[in-house]
């Protein structure tokens, strides 16, 4: 059970950054991008909005597994 915490948490952490330094990335070009799920709904661009999601996933993945190592 600890094994698949932790993997599921490490998973989450990576894919979170991952995307918080594309979303950076689109935003210091200019980069009119549309998210996919979001997106699709409210046809708005990524944003700072979409970064501070991706961070706060990042970080919740994180306490998470600090939780279970603790």
């Amino acid at each position: 059970m600890w094994v698949q915490s932790f993997a599921v948490n490490h998973i989450t952490q990576i894919l979170m950054v991952t995307g918080m330094i594309g979303v950076v990335r689109s935003l210091r070009t200019s980069l009119l991008v549309h998210p996919t799920c979001p997106g699709t709904v409210f046809n708005r661009p990524m944003s700072v909005v979409t970064m501070i999601k991706d961070a706060g996933m990042a970080v919740i993945a994180l306490a998470s597994l600090l939780a279970v190592r603790f």
